[in-house]
């Protein structure tokens, strides 16, 4: 088993989606709170894939691209967006790319 946590894993013919389930609200007292926790989320993320763990894991992934999905009921912030943004920019010549999405509450 795998040290890692990661909240859920999908794949595709040719992707696979790592997802980070985020159910922190964004309020201004807990932004950067939050932030925080996003980043080390995803640098253990990242390091999963790095670290080559994802491959082992999921033998067939070797060859695909990985998103990282930041899924949440709440609508991110801007500075939640420019630190993708950003995380996105570092990631540029990597297999990796990371985006947000809302879901409804029902989904």
């Amino acid at each position: 088993m795998s040290e890692y946590a990661i909240d859920r894993i999908d794949s595709t013919d040719d992707t696979v989606y790592l997802y980070i389930e985020d159910d922190m609200g964004w309020n201004d007292k807990l932004e950067y709170t939050h932030l925080l926790a996003l980043q080390a989320k995803m640098n253990q993320y990242l390091d999963y894939v790095e670290a080559g763990q994802l491959y082992k894991d999921m033998p067939e992934a070797k060859e695909k691209p990985v998103e990282v999905i930041i899924e949440s009921i709440y609508e991110a912030p801007e500075n939640c967006m420019q630190f993708i943004t950003v995380v996105n920019e570092v990631l540029k010549d990597s297999v990796m790319r990371v985006r947000y999405t809302q879901k409804t509450q029902e989904s």
